[in-house]
């Protein structure tokens, strides 16, 4: 089991940097701690820079992305930002509700 502080944790976190593509899902919803965000802003500018595919989904656009990790985002060169206003969630829907 890969952890923090454990062993495997550096071979996770290569497996996720250097994935040929990279999907964060709920960005932006989680409540991370400090130690978390400077992780995964050390991923997401490794893929930035070896310019790696990444897809970021998250419903409240970029709030807890440090202002570095926004400006590598917002990059027109290799980011494309799609915004999906109206979308519905469709969770409910997979569970036999209504969206």
């Amino acid at each position: 089991e890969a952890t923090a502080k454990g062993e495997g944790y550096d071979e996770l976190m290569d497996d996720v940097r250097d994935a040929p593509l990279l999907l964060l899902d709920e960005y932006g919803m989680e409540r991370a701690t400090g130690w978390t965000r400077e992780r995964l802003e050390s991923v997401l500018a490794y893929r930035y820079q070896r310019r790696l595919r990444t897809f970021i989904v998250g419903n409240e656009g970029l709030p807890t992305a440090g202002p570095r990790i926004i400006s590598r985002l917002s990059d027109r060169r290799v980011c494309l930002v799609v915004r999906c206003p109206g979308a519905k969630d469709v969770r409910p829907l997979l569970k036999g509700g209504t969206a």
